[in-house]
């Protein structure tokens, strides 16, 4: 019964919550001329979208906007929407960023009251290399031919691109430690039981375990579904000549991924046959910022001089998560996207 309550209860709020973000956009786009009762008000992801049918749209994203634009360029395009103002309170200087990589005709502000800000694009911030003795405490994670990732100063050990272990800072003793585990929670679980046992014999059976289900040959399993944006990196990685290209290593993404359930584009960056940069993002499923996340890491690249202003953009999906949104989105960039179809490496 408690369980009923509690969903009941998130319901409510998410209603009272979007009541409020149309109220507070409604507010907003009247001190600006506009008539309220002319425009349809939909529900965004975490935000609330106007649009008056004539290619006129106004959106408000509540909460952090740095991962959000897909969603409202994809609720956009579908309602008509040519010319959209954005209000984003926290994020919005990434959304700029990102925007400025369309063509499309959006504009971003920041609410102070009833005063609307233009949004300046958000800098790019090289990314955090890890201390010496991090990379040092991965050093089992090589001896048992695991992927040793770096991404946002985190280093992490992949089978088939599923993180099995991460280096964490060791508070008790100083320095580094490896936790071994997938996820947070395993590796918090199998960090309880390393005072009964070898944690070097952990870490063996974790690698066993994933290594037993992440192959295309595996039944189906919960460890060959998670993270597969990244098994699929892992498979273009191997075989660069899928997308085209003649080397690849992965690239951090532009924010950190929050967990390993739901979708994030995994990127990667290299060269082609004739020395020309490439970047490289995969996705899996319905992930509207695929589009947005693929443009900023090449803009990132290129703005970090890691590629030249000729790189090409690779956009890697399984045949069936190739939706005509993403061609739309695509096609909205100031320089083209190249999608590539490629079949899972996983059990199908």
């Amino acid at each position: 019964m408690s369980d009923q309550l509690d969903v009941g209860d998130s319901r409510a709020d998410a209603a009272r919550r979007s009541r409020l973000l149309t109220v507070k956009l409604r507010a907003l786009m009247g001190d600006r001329g506009h008539d309220p009762e002319a425009f349809t008000f939909v529900d965004v992801a975490t935000g609330t979208l106007a649009h008056d049918g004539a290619g006129r749209g106004w959106a408000l994203i509540d909460g952090d906007a740095t991962g959000r634009l897909g969603g409202v360029l994809a609720r956009a395009h579908k309602a008509g929407v040519a010319t959209l103002d954005v209000v984003a309170d926290d994020g919005g200087d990434v959304l700029a960023r990102r925007v400025a990589e369309t063509s499309l005709d959006v504009t971003v502000h920041r609410s102070a009251g009833r005063d609307l800000v233009a949004v300046d694009a958000a800098p790019v911030v090289a990314p955090v290399d890890p201390e010496p003795a991090a990379l040092d405490a991965a050093a089992p994670l090589t001896e048992l031919g695991v992927d040793v990732v770096v991404e946002h100063g985190v280093v992490t050990g992949e089978i088939a691109g599923l993180e099995i272990a991460r280096v964490v800072a060791d508070d008790a003793g100083g320095g580094y430690r490896l936790e071994s585990g997938v996820g947070r929670y395993d590796r918090e679980a199998s960090t309880m039981l390393d005072a009964v046992r070898d944690p070097g014999e952990a870490l063996t059976s974790v690698v066993a375990t994933v290594r037993l289900h992440r192959h295309g040959d595996a039944r189906p399993h919960v460890l060959n579904r998670l993270a597969r944006e990244r098994w699929l990196r892992a498979a273009v990685l191997a075989e660069p000549g899928l997308v085209d290209a003649a080397d690849l290593a992965p690239v951090e993404g532009s924010r950190a991924r929050d967990n390993l359930i739901d979708p994030f584009p995994a990127a990667a960056m290299g060269v082609d046959g004739d020395g020309r940069g490439v970047v490289v993002v995969c996705s899996v499923g319905v992930d509207p910022e695929l589009v947005p996340e693929g443009a900023d890491v090449r803009h990132r690249a290129e703005t970090l001089g890691w590629v030249g202003p000729d790189a090409d953009l690779v956009l890697v999906v399984p045949p069936r998560d190739h939706y005509p949104l993403t061609d739309a989105l695509a096609g909205a960039l100031r320089r083209p996207a190249r999608i590539v179809e490629l079949d899972g490496p996983w059990p199908s």
